[in-house]
């Protein structure tokens, strides 16, 4: 319901909401991709700085025995 220009409220045009409702939904569906595209990149990034240095240290452990 929006506020008429009258002062009184009247209902949106269903093809004005239906229009509104389908921009909303591709700009979150947008959002959410660049978000998830984020989430992989610090999951990629955590798991390299994690499993770099045991595998590092599983070299040297191995070098030294």
């Amino acid at each position: 319901m929006t506020k008429a220009s009258t002062g009184g409220f009247h209902r949106r045009s269903l093809l004005k909401t239906t229009a509104t409702a389908a921009l909303t939904r591709a700009h979150l569906r947008h959002e959410v991709m660049e978000i998830r595209a984020l989430l992989d990149r610090t999951y990629l990034n955590c798991r390299e700085a994690v499993h770099k240095p045991l595998y590092e240290r599983h070299l040297f452990v191995e070098a030294a025995e």
